[in-house]
Protein backbone atom coordinates (compact mmCIF):
# COMPACT_ATOMS: atom_id res chain seq x y z
CA UNK A 1 0.00 0.00 0.00
CA UNK A 2 1.21 3.17 -0.92
CA UNK A 3 0.86 6.51 1.43
CA UNK A 4 -0.35 9.60 -0.29
CA UNK A 5 1.80 11.28 1.97
CA UNK A 6 5.19 10.36 0.90
CA UNK A 7 4.17 10.04 -3.03
CA UNK A 8 3.18 14.21 -2.35
CA UNK A 9 6.67 15.09 -0.72
CA UNK A 10 8.42 12.97 -3.25
CA UNK A 11 6.83 15.02 -6.13
CA UNK A 12 7.06 18.54 -4.72
CA UNK A 13 10.53 17.68 -3.43
CA UNK A 14 12.60 15.97 -6.43
CA UNK A 15 11.50 19.05 -8.61
CA UNK A 16 12.84 21.57 -6.13
CA UNK A 17 16.07 19.92 -5.96
CA UNK A 18 16.50 19.58 -9.02
CA UNK A 19 15.81 22.98 -9.66
CA UNK A 20 18.15 24.44 -7.00
CA UNK A 21 20.65 22.15 -8.47
CA UNK A 22 20.24 23.99 -11.94
CA UNK A 23 20.77 26.84 -10.45
CA UNK A 24 23.82 26.29 -8.84
CA UNK A 25 25.04 25.50 -11.92
CA UNK A 26 24.29 28.41 -13.88
CA UNK A 27 25.08 30.59 -10.97
CA UNK A 28 28.70 28.61 -10.85
CA UNK A 29 29.30 29.17 -14.74
CA UNK A 30 28.55 33.11 -14.47
CA UNK A 31 30.55 33.43 -11.52
CA UNK A 32 33.44 31.57 -12.94
CA UNK A 33 33.15 33.56 -16.06
CA UNK A 34 33.41 36.60 -13.89
CA UNK A 35 36.18 35.90 -12.03
CA UNK A 36 38.10 34.98 -15.96
CA UNK A 37 37.56 38.30 -17.31
CA UNK A 38 38.06 40.04 -13.89
CA UNK A 39 41.68 37.88 -13.70
CA UNK A 40 42.32 38.38 -17.26
CA UNK A 41 42.84 41.94 -16.75
CA UNK A 42 44.85 42.12 -13.91
CA UNK A 43 47.62 40.11 -15.75
CA UNK A 44 51.54 41.35 -17.16
CA UNK A 45 51.24 41.43 -20.91
CA UNK A 46 53.98 40.41 -21.09
CA UNK A 47 54.50 36.71 -18.71
CA UNK A 48 50.85 37.03 -17.54
CA UNK A 49 51.48 37.42 -13.51
CA UNK A 50 49.17 38.50 -11.57
CA UNK A 51 49.61 41.81 -10.93
CA UNK A 52 46.72 41.90 -7.94
CA UNK A 53 47.97 44.26 -5.06
CA UNK A 54 50.86 46.01 -6.92
CA UNK A 55 51.74 49.19 -6.09
CA UNK A 56 50.85 51.73 -9.04
CA UNK A 57 52.59 55.59 -9.08
CA UNK A 58 50.65 58.81 -9.38
CA UNK A 59 51.03 58.57 -12.78
CA UNK A 60 48.64 55.08 -13.15
CA UNK A 61 51.39 53.02 -14.49
CA UNK A 62 53.27 50.06 -12.75
CA UNK A 63 55.86 47.39 -13.28
CA UNK A 64 55.48 43.82 -13.18
CA UNK A 65 58.13 42.18 -10.06
CA UNK A 66 58.12 39.14 -12.73
CA UNK A 67 59.48 39.95 -15.61
CA UNK A 68 60.27 44.16 -14.91
CA UNK A 69 57.70 45.17 -18.40
CA UNK A 70 56.59 48.55 -17.49
CA UNK A 71 52.58 49.04 -18.20
CA UNK A 72 49.66 51.30 -17.70
CA UNK A 73 46.33 50.53 -15.97
CA UNK A 74 45.03 51.97 -19.19
CA UNK A 75 46.99 49.66 -20.90
CA UNK A 76 44.92 47.23 -18.92
CA UNK A 77 41.77 48.17 -19.27
CA UNK A 78 41.22 49.13 -15.77
CA UNK A 79 39.92 52.32 -14.45
CA UNK A 80 42.09 52.91 -11.40
CA UNK A 81 44.66 51.70 -8.89
CA UNK A 82 41.65 50.02 -6.37
CA UNK A 83 40.54 47.52 -9.43
CA UNK A 84 43.94 46.13 -8.24
CA UNK A 85 43.54 45.85 -5.00
CA UNK A 86 41.49 42.97 -2.98
CA UNK A 87 38.89 44.52 -0.80
CA UNK A 88 39.43 45.18 2.83
CA UNK A 89 37.35 42.34 5.09
CA UNK A 90 34.35 44.07 6.76
CA UNK A 91 34.30 41.66 9.71
CA UNK A 92 34.19 43.69 12.88
CA UNK A 93 35.47 42.05 16.01
CA UNK A 94 34.11 43.11 19.40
Amino acid sequence: MTSWAVVGATSFVTPLILALIARDLVLGFFLKRGMHVFLSHTTCPGCKYQLIGQTVDEAGGLRCPECGRPTTLTELGLDGPDDLLPEAPTDSVG
